[in-house]
């Protein structure tokens, strides 16, 4: 199943965006920091690590370079040690642990860490169940921009799951999250606009943003475009 056919989209199926505060996009100079001892730099590092940015995925590396700083309690780092457990790699999967270093990480602030600790509230993982919490800590992502912790709080308005119906505030975050290139938002507003759903009709909007999914490979909404170009719906008719 593709990314953009979940409802709620967990953080491992993306690379998320470097981290912030990062202080130099060289990774030879954030490698030369951390061989020297740099504590944020080696955070750094074992997050880059971790989702192979800039730098060959490594999980071992990751947690080499994380483990103790998780518990000196840098925030990447015990991000880091949370997916690790999360996922069972380099350490036995253990949703417990994983929580623990979610939580320390979330309430200081780290987005990534606040979006997967509602994702584990939403789906029950480890946790009991509970579509509130989950909205909570989608909200603080969502509140710092990251993207598709927006995109879940406007799946989470759209469906009434966690928090009251409101297809006003949905719409919102999925502009949000649409704005800063989340494929599957921009998806959904081309469906509210050219359809009506929840906003007033509005086709050069809906097709605006169809044609922004189509271009991020979204397959609804390049069948979408074929079927109006091929009838002429909203747009000329083109059959080629």
């Amino acid at each position: 199943m593709k990314q953009w056919e979940k409802n709620y989209k967990c953080i491992f199926e993306f690379v998320p965006r470097k981290p912030k505060h990062e202080e130099s996009n060289d990774i030879k100079i954030i490698m030369k920091m951390a061989d020297d001892g740099d504590p944020d730099s080696k955070s750094q590092l074992g997050f880059k690590c971790l989702f192979g940015i800039d730098i060959n995925k490594s999980f071992a590396k990751a947690y080499d370079l994380c483990n103790q700083l998780a518990d000196e309690g840098y925030p990447y780092s015990q991000f880091v040690m949370a997916v690790l457990y999360h996922k069972g790699k380099v350490v036995h999967k253990n949703l417990e642990e994983a929580i623990k270093w979610y939580r320390l990480s979330a309430e200081q602030g780290l987005d990534l860490a606040q979006f997967n600790l509602g994702i584990v509230y939403y789906h029950g993982e480890g946790v009991p169940e509970n579509k509130a919490e989950a909205v909570k800590w989608f909200q603080k992502a969502a509140e710092q921009d990251l993207p598709i912790a927006q995109y879940n709080l406007g799946q989470a308005y759209d469906l009434g799951q966690g928090v009251a119906l409101n297809k006003t505030e949905a719409l919102k975050w999925f502009h949000k999250a649409a704005e800063l290139g989340e494929a599957a938002a921009s998806f959904y507003l081309g469906n509210a606009y050219f359809f009506g759903q929840g906003v007033a009709i509005n086709q050069a909007e809906g097709l605006k943003w169809f044609h922004i999914a189509s271009e991020k490979d979204v397959g609804p909404a390049q069948i979408i475009l074929g079927h109006l170009y091929n009838f002429g719906q909203g747009v000329t008719q083109n059959q080629a």
